[in-house]
Parts: C-alpha cells; sequence; structure tokens
C-alpha cells in the first residue's frame, strides 16, 4: 500500500448520542498503480461529553475479495 485516503463521508445521526458515518476510503497500491481501490465502512459514532467513540462498523465490500481482484493477493 502506498497511500490511503478519505474519498468521502456521510452522516446520518441516530440520536443525540449516535451517528453512522458512511466512509469511503481509496487505497493506492505500487502493484496497482495511481488507480485508487475504493471501498465504504460505516461506523457506529458515540458521542459523550468529552470523547467520540467508535462501538462498531459494516464493511460493505468483502476487502479480500476486492484485494484479490485486483491482483493484490
Amino acid at each position: 500500500m502506498t497511500g490511503m485516503s478519505v474519498a468521502g463521508v456521510a452522516e446520518t445521526p441516530l440520536s443525540d448520542a449516535y451517528t453512522i458515518a458512511a466512509v469511503t476510503w481509496a487505497a493506492t497500491f505500487r502493484k496497482t498503480g495511481e488507480e485508487p481501490i475504493r471501498f465504504r465502512i460505516s461506523y457506529i459514532l458515540r458521542e459523550t461529553d468529552d470523547a467520540l467513540s467508535v462501538v462498531g462498523f459494516i464493511s460493505h465490500e468483502d476487502q479480500e475479495s476486492v484485494m484479490r481482484a485486483h491482483g493484490l493477493l
């Protein structure tokens, strides 16, 4: 891996304390060149007075399959 960046974020409030943040990640690899491989992970976030914490996450793609399809495994 040569780089990882956030390509987009969509937030959906669930309550005063909980939010889902769907993050689209863009990863670049030496083997695949400059074209990023994108994948999405939704994070369930809990906000308290002094902190924001991840209480769960959902990966929307099978990352192993995506990497295999791009010749990375």
